[in-house]
């Protein structure tokens, strides 16, 4: 792509994310749907596809994008995290464990990584397993309440919550994940 058409993918980007921003998820798709086949190969649109999949719940297409983006960006976390949920969304959880279980080792301070392997074991019922990856979350978040807070309205963990025989906010007041 020239610099004049990297300029023009960036406006249209910044239309569907605009759009996404508003709420206005219909007008989003329509924005994206005009993306040429050139530009829907830029990373900066697959990353849109991706988030706009994700919103409609199109799990089939996040497992798309995020394939894709593991491709063109193999040493971003961020990237692996995508495709873990996409995996997870998918209700493939046993591959959405062991490639976060495998990113952790390539990203070991990326806490969304060790985070959303909590939820994975959680939805397996691999309670232990998901209470030793959310205290490690713990420890290498960097913005611990932030972290929390996460944890306390995010539905994957319920399971976990309710098998503990405490809520969320209990839980976390508790001190059981007090960084050392």
């Amino acid at each position: 792509m020239n610099s004049l058409q990297k300029k023009l993918l960036k406006h249209k980007i910044s239309a569907i994310s605009g759009w996404i921003d508003l709420k206005d998820i219909p007008s989003a798709q329509w924005e994206a749907a005009q993306l040429s086949s050139e530009e829907k190969k830029q990373q900066e649109s697959i990353e849109m596809l991706y988030e706009l999949s994700r919103l409609v719940q199109d799990w089939d297409q996040c497992l798309h994008y995020g394939s894709l983006l593991t491709e063109l960006t193999p040493h971003d976390a961020g990237t692996w995290v995508r495709y873990c949920n996409a995996l997870f969304w998918n209700e493939q959880v046993e591959e959405a464990c062991d490639l976060a279980q495998e990113k952790m080792n390539e990203f070991p301070k990326v806490w969304d990584l060790v985070y959303n392997l909590a939820c994975y074991h959680t939805r397996h019922q691999d309670y232990e397993s998901a209470l030793q990856a959310l205290r490690k979350a713990a420890q290498i978040a960097d913005d611990l309440d932030y972290f929390e807070h996460q944890a306390k309205i995010d539905p994957d963990l319920e399971p976990l919550w309710k098998h503990l025989g405490k809520k969320a906010d209990e839980f976390f007041s508790s001190g059981d994940l007090t960084r050392e």
